[in-house]
């Protein structure tokens, strides 16, 4: 597994290092400072080419393929980001409106079912597509905050380092963080949205029904929740919680 988690470290390292000054990739963050989605297209490199080292390309490409849906929502979302959340991307759909938000919710599960089907039964392939796509979602509502996302995904894979892709995750994630945690630079949509699908992918690696179910659940539940709470004033509101969040900022 050395090689794998060299290639995720310098694939994210020299993308970032090669992107974070491109214009196009500025952003202005919560706290009003200008920072770089260069973190988006690293995470993204450092998934798929530590995964393809590990020889798994399927895996590889559908990680790609997230987080080019990511990148789409990154580059061409409204400026007035008035379509948040999934209600307000399909409440925008049931007008006739496709933004780049509502391709991204239909893209990544359909993504997600498409290879799950094309490697497991049927009666694996659903949860196994949900946890993927859900994970992936949910990292996304955790890029709030300087270090936030990168913390909860490295969680995450502490649970799995018996996996490749759980050690995968950890090294990119480790290799982000320094930047991240500084607000510099920030995952975005598509670094957000690719580590979360490697997440799911981990959390599915050698994992039973009843695991696999449990885990759909577990990121369906989230999802849905975070319609209604907000995460940051949960997080806040909870000394442990908010403690982690704040350290290293």
């Amino acid at each position: 597994m050395i090689v794998p988690i060299a290639g995720a470290v310098l694939g994210a390292r020299g993308t970032l290092r090669s992107l974070r000054k491109l214009p196009l990739l500025a952003r202005t963050n919560f706290a009003g400072r200008e920072v770089s989605l260069a973190e988006g297209p690293a995470a993204v490199t450092a998934a798929a080419l530590g995964l393809a080292l590990a020889k798994k390309p399927g895996q590889a490409g559908l990680t790609v393929g997230i987080g080019a849906l990511g990148l789409l929502d990154d580059l061409y979302e409204s400026p007035e980001g008035a379509s948040k959340g999934l209600r307000g991307h399909f409440g925008k759909l049931k007008s006739g409106e496709i933004t780049t938000g509502a391709a991204k919710a239909l893209g990544i599960p359909l993504l997600c079912l498409s290879y799950s089907l094309s490697v497991e039964k049927p009666a694996r392939a659903i949860p196994a597509a949900i946890t993927v796509a859900g994970a992936a979602n949910v990292a996304n509502l955790f890029d709030l905050r300087p270090g936030r996302a990168l913390k909860a995904l490295g969680l995450v894979a502490a649970g799995r380092l018996n996996t490749a892709q759980g050690k995968i995750l950890a090294a990119s994630a480790l290799s982000l963080l320094p930047e991240d945690l500084r607000g510099e630079t920030m995952l975005g949509d598509a670094g957000a949205n690719a580590l979360g699908a490697l997440a799911g992918l981990a959390l599915c690696e050698k994992a039973t029904p009843a695991a696999l179910w449990t885990s759909a659940c577990a990121v369906t539940g989230l999802t849905l929740a975070s319609e209604k709470i907000s995460f940051s004033r949960v997080i806040a509101s909870v000394p442990p919680l908010r403690m982690l969040d704040e350290l290293g900022r």
